[in-house]
C-alpha cells in the first residue's frame, strides 16, 4: 500500500528483486487496481483459500479499498505516509492489525493484517 502509483511500483520491484540474481518466480504487479482484468480472480481465489496457501503474489495499490476486499491477505507492507491523518487513522480502524511482534498463537491467522510501516 503506498500513496503515489510510483512508489507502489518501485516497491514491489524492489521487493521482487531482494532474491536476485535469482528470478521470482510468483506473480507481481507492480501496480495493480480493481479496475485490472485479474482484479475479480484474485479476489475469488482470495475469498476461496480465505487467504491461506496462496500462491506467492505481490501486488502494488495505492487505494485502501484493497485492505478490505482482501482482508485474509497475510502481509501488507505500507510505503510511506498515506496523506491526511484522519484517512490513516480510518484504514487503521478498519482493519484488524496485528503487530510484528513474534506471538505465535497469533500467527497465520486469517483476517489478521501484518502490517510493515516504511515512511520516506
Amino acid at each position: 500500500l503506498a500513496p503515489t502509483p510510483d512508489r507502489c511500483s518501485r516497491a514491489v520491484l524492489s521487493i521482487a528483486s531482494l532474491i536476485a540474481p535469482l528470478i521470482y518466480s510468483g506473480d507481481y504487479r507492480p501496480y495493480f487496481t480493481i479496475y485490472d482484468p485479474d482484479f475479480s480472480e484474485i479476489s475469488k481465489l482470495h475469498n476461496t483459500m480465505r487467504g491461506q496457501h496462496m500462491p506467492p503474489t505481490v501486488l502494488g495499490v495505492t487505494n485502501p479499498y484493497f485492505l478490505k476486499a482482501l482482508e485474509y491477505w497475510p502481509n501488507v507492507i505500507s510505503v510511506g505516509y498515506l496523506g491526511h491523518k484522519k484517512r490513516e487513522q480510518n484504514i487503521r480502524e478498519s482493519v484488524d492489525y496485528k503487530d510484528n511482534d513474534n506471538d505465535e498463537s497469533e500467527q497465520n491467522h486469517p483476517g489478521k493484517v501484518r502490517r510493515l510501516s516504511i515512511d520516506g
